[in-house]
């Protein structure tokens, strides 16, 4: 089937159906077809339904539905949350590191003590 076909068919402009198929492989990351597989034409007309049905606000989300590789976008209040654990993750391994140090320092100056000759 042409792009122009199937445009015809889910009745939108046959540039919009290009800009469409554009995205869609640029999505599924494989080579545009002059004339479209059978998969690529099923996961066309999912999108399309999906976009129709307002479960997408955009082609592209679409198409990542339909082929799955959508994620939801992650919440505002949990990207905080995130934040605030990553510091405080980030403030434990620095002060471990720092005691780290710090006992690193002592066997040092240990082992030069006994290193010396007594004199």
């Amino acid at each position: 089937m042409l792009a122009s076909e199937l445009a015809l068919e889910v009745e939108i402009d046959p540039s919009v159906m290009s800009k469409r198929i554009g995205t869609y492989f640029l999505e599924t990351g494989r080579r545009k077809e002059r004339h479209l597989s059978e998969l690529s034409i099923a996961q066309l007309r999912q999108a399309h339904e999906l976009l129709d049905g307002g479960q997408a606000r955009s082609f592209r989300t679409a198409v990542q539905m339909v082929i799955g590789t959508y994620a939801d976008p992650v919440p505002p209040e949990s990207t905080k949350q995130l934040l605030q654990r990553l510091d405080e993750l980030q403030t434990t391994h620095q002060e471990l590191m720092d005691k780290v140090q710090r006992i690193l320092e002592y066997f040092e100056q240990a082992v030069r003590a006994e290193s010396r000759p007594n004199g």
